[in-house]
């Protein structure tokens, strides 16, 4: 559970570096929803290779790919944080505790002044 926390957390807060509340129409809004917002994100967002933005075409490719990488890498680090936390909350662990009593006992030696120690658990 702890695991898939830690993991589902991580990307999604880093994630939401990336969100524009003031622009509801924003497709990278969708990374406000956890485990599925990166896909959803990759599914709704456009290129941003047109004439209006990027006249000269310059780096537009470069740019959509290294976006495009990190929706995916963070769609894949959140799914599998978010299934480690579910299978951690579904399937419950059994921890086995030893329940028994650990006695010492100190019993005097025969031989003199020495005293020796007994002990079980």
């Amino acid at each position: 559970m702890v695991a898939g926390g830690v993991v589902l957390a991580v990307p999604y807060v880093i994630g939401l570096s990336a969100t524009n509340p003031s622009h509801p129409n924003d497709p990278m809004n969708w990374l406000f929803v956890p485990g599925l917002g990166p896909w959803m994100a990759l599914g709704s967002r456009r290129s941003s290779c047109n004439e209006v933005s990027n006249p000269d075409n310059s780096w537009c490719g470069v740019s959509d790919a290294f976006a495009l990488m990190g929706l995916i890498f963070d769609g894949i680090v959140q799914t599998t944080g978010a299934t480690l936390l579910i299978v951690g909350l579904a399937v419950p662990k059994k921890v086995l505790v030893r329940n028994e009593r650990v006695a010492f006992t100190v019993i005097p030696v025969p031989s003199g002044s020495l005293l020796g120690v007994h002990g079980s658990f």
